[in-house]
């Protein structure tokens, strides 16, 4: 199963992409909540999985007698996870805790972070919370105004493009700026982030 969630997880953005342009959206909408329950089925008791499949396959076959109704299945999803990764960064600018990205530099340099590089990490903390809001903003904003067309091409490329972008440059401009310091790959740093999820997200 987690072969297959992996496939439909990172093949997704495409198929959505695909049926939206194709004028199909509840084709989207089953892409959607499909790749959803299977990329979280691990995390869903045992007892529930089946009963879940079976309301998602319902919830698909009753948008494929609406096209509003598949189209808001289809714009709601990606709002709701920026929206959930806008609050992991957010709440940790708030109060005395210690911002997502300073703590995920102090674990991959072995809970020592240098003063300079803890201001850095509070600075890209801001700017991934920033990115998140941008990201609903827009969203909805082309869910209300625009076309299914220019959404999709938004949320389903251009968001790839803008995630990729402030996470390769702010490497890049790490590996000037702080020149003095080592500096792990991105690689490197994705597969600890994932490793060490539970802890990073308490």
């Amino acid at each position: 199963m987690r072969p297959v969630a992996l496939a439909l997880g990172v093949c997704s953005p495409l198929l959505l992409h695909l049926a939206l342009l194709s004028d199909r959206p509840a084709l989207a909408a089953a892409c959607t909540l499909l790749v959803g329950l299977l990329v979280l089925w691990k995390r869903v008791a045992t007892v529930l999985r089946w009963p879940l499949l079976g309301l998602a396959l319902l919830i698909c076959a009753a948008a494929a007698l609406s096209d509003a109704a598949a189209l808001g299945m289809v714009y709601v999803a990606p709002v709701v996870i920026y929206l959930c990764v806008g609050m992991l960064f957010g709440r940790t600018l708030v109060g005395e805790r210690e911002p997502l990205v300073a703590r995920i530099a102090r674990l991959d340099r072995g809970d020592v972070l240098p003063d300079d590089l803890a201001r850095h990490a509070r600075g890209v903390t801001w700017a991934w919370t920033l990115l998140m809001a941008f990201l609903i903003l827009t969203s909805v904003a082309l869910a209300l105004f625009g076309t299914p067309h220019a959404w999709s091409w938004f949320n389903n490329v251009w968001t790839f493009v803008l995630i990729g972008g402030l996470f390769l440059g702010e490497y890049a401009y790490r590996l000037l700026r702080f020149r003095h310091y080592p500096h792990n790959s991105p690689l490197h740093v994705a597969r600890l982030m994932v490793r060490n999820a539970p802890e990073l997200l308490r």
